[in-house]
């Protein structure tokens, strides 16, 4: 008998792009599966929506819970031996879930697994193929905005899978813990993801599950906002997770990363050219200074968390090198590409 698979999709004023990953979902060619839908909040018609879809569970929060609480809340009511967690600005190829089925049961240690995500409106450019992570914590797509040659279907595995379309196994989340509810969002997929490495679980990369994802959509992929939980959420991952020497060096990686990315600001390139032509220079130095106030502030709770899961899950520093040095990103390719 077939495996049930939960699909968990967070809405936030997302009703212009829930009709169509929806639409996705129930196309699928592997069954059988369920959808269960949190609505954060929403002041757009997506609540309108969630109402003319009848075989899908819906939780009705009155404000924003964020990404990573508005997960948890589903997963309390997921009974799918998988999970799939798809944001609500992402459509699915209809062998979506079959391609990625077919690589978690390969292993029974395969507790996530990657997908092949291209950008929707340039489907011909890469959005992630998996993340790959720098030596401070900031996270990046594998192969962001390259074009798609096959370059990447020879592989079968990646650090950990993006949170806008992923699979996850059940029991390897009720062993390390759900979403770190503190991050609010971005970077959530990232602690997870490697929480569950360093606890033993592998990621496994499937190239025949296509997804179609609108880069930020629903937050804007250049907000302030997100400027503001980058910054502050790497830092948090880093002290949770990272061996005490690459902790003691996290300024000067970060400060190398800063270098370049105001030299790509100044000549208008990668993600702070994109900032800089919508916020002012000055504003993002006060968005940044505002993010290392809260990480730093953050640091005696993350402490402790720190603590208590390298106990509990055996976490060791030999794991942690073994995982990230494969797929560690350059600092130019972090912040010279968009």
């Amino acid at each position: 008998m077939a495996s049930l698979v939960s699909f968990i999709v967070i809405n936030w004023n997302g009703g212009a792009f829930l009709v169509d990953c929806l639409s996705s979902i129930r196309k699928q060619s592997y069954s059988p599966a369920e959808i269960l839908v949190v609505d954060n909040g929403s002041t757009d018609h997506s609540r309108e929506i969630l109402t003319e879809n009848p075989d899908v569970t819906t939780i009705l929060n009155d404000t924003n819970r964020g990404f990573g609480p508005a997960n948890n809340q589903a997963l309390a009511l997921a009974n799918g031996e998988f999970i799939a967690f798809v944001n609500n600005d992402t459509v699915l190829d209809s062998g979506w879930l079959e391609q990625m089925m077919n690589a978690m049961l390969r292993d029974d240690r395969t507790g996530m697994c990657a997908g092949k995500t291209l950008s929707y409106s340039q489907p011909g450019i890469i959005d992630n193929t998996g993340h790959l992570l720098y030596w401070d914590g900031v996270n990046r797509g594998r192969g962001r905005m390259q074009e798609d040659h096959g370059q990447f279907d020879s592989m079968r595995d990646a650090f950990f899978p993006s949170g806008c379309a992923c699979l996850f196994r059940a029991s390897a989340l009720q062993q390390v813990g759900t979403f770190d509810e503190e991050f609010y969002l971005y970077g959530d997929d990232t602690e997870l993801g490697l929480r569950a490495r360093l606890a033993g679980w592998d990621c496994a990369f499937a190239p025949g599950a296509v997804a179609y994802h609108r880069y930020s959509a629903s937050s804007a992929p250049y907000h302030p906002m997100k400027f503001f939980f980058v910054e502050r959420n790497r830092f948090w991952v880093a002290v949770k997770y990272f061996p005490i020497e690459l902790l003691m060096l996290n300024p000067l990686f970060s400060s190398i990363r800063w270098l370049f990315h105001l030299m790509a600001l100044f000549s208008g390139k990668g993600v702070s050219g994109e900032f800089a032509r919508r916020e002012s220079p000055i504003q993002l130095f006060k968005l940044w200074m505002k993010a290392q106030v809260s990480g730093w502030k953050g640091i005696p709770r993350f402490w402790r968390k720190r603590r208590d899961l390298w106990k509990k899950h055996g976490l060791s520093r030999r794991r942690f090198y073994q995982c990230f040095l494969p797929h560690r990103i350059g600092v130019r390719e972090l912040t010279f590409t968009s």
